[in-house]
């Protein structure tokens, strides 16, 4: 994993004109309830952090415990972006790293992908590994409307912050099975912000989120809805203390 990190740092270039962006390190951690049965089913930490002038990296880690840890295998989910930052530009995805790890018959799994923008900016180069070996390459479509990620848009939400009113807005995100089209809406600063998917991204499992968002426009709580694997868990995200679980 260090040396995918290492790597992924390389691979994307320095901007040195860039300005620092303030507030950052930014980072949040959340206990999951579901109303299912009571108490904790998973752990959740969000980190936006700037690696250099105008690049930033997002990260997300997931896990479940519980008895949603058992009837998981107790699953784990890593998620990594790296996005360039400019001002009074949206940020634009240059890398996303995501891997899933679970316990199944006694055997720990590994599996996930990598991609990476090309220099033209029209595609993403993709590998699918698994066990830390990669046994799939392929090309993915990345034009200017398209989100390199779940992660890289809720890092642009996180950090910008969306209009007090959202009329519904619409872009795609990428995946190695085609690009979801996704859906965001706010219709007053008091409700949700509603991102619903065209189908569930890669390794999520769900066709929607919410979030609830503070004065400056960051989650402090939420719901994913119809999430992984048709199990009926509504999951609540609630502040936690930091360092905690994870």
């Amino acid at each position: 994993m260090r040396r995918l990190i290492g790597l992924m740092l390389w691979l994307v270039p320095a901007l040195v004109q860039a300005q620092p962006l303030p507030g950052l390190p930014w980072q949040q951690h959340y206990a999951l309830t579901t109303s299912v049965w009571p108490g904790r089913c998973g752990l959740l930490q969000l980190r936006l952090e700037e690696v250099a002038a105008g690049q930033v990296r997002a990260e997300a880690q997931l896990r479940f415990v519980g008895l949603a840890g058992w009837l998981s295998g107790q699953r784990r989910q890593h998620y990594i972006s790296w996005l360039r930052w400019r001002d009074g530009d949206a940020p634009r995805g240059l890398a996303h790293y995501q891997q899933v790890e679970l316990w199944r018959k006694g055997r720990l799994l590994r599996y996930g992908w990598l991609w990476q923008r090309t220099d033209d900016g029209a595609r993403l180069l993709a590998q699918r590994q698994w066990q830390g070996v990669v046994v799939e390459q392929r090309q993915l479509p990345a034009d200017a409307a398209t989100q390199t990620d779940l992660l890289s848009l809720l890092a642009w939400l996180v950090w910008h912050g969306p209009p007090p009113g959202v009329a519904p807005l619409r872009t795609r995100l990428v995946d190695p099975a085609g690009t979801i089209a996704v859906q965001l809406a706010r219709p007053t600063p008091a409700a949700p912000l509603q991102l619903r998917f065209e189908r569930p991204p890669l390794t999520l499992g769900c066709d929607a989120l919410e979030l609830r968002l503070d004065a400056a426009g960051r989650p402090v709580a939420g719901r994913l809805l119809r999430p992984w694997h048709g199990l009926p868990l509504h999951f609540e995200l609630v502040p936690i203390r930091p360092g905690e679980g994870l």
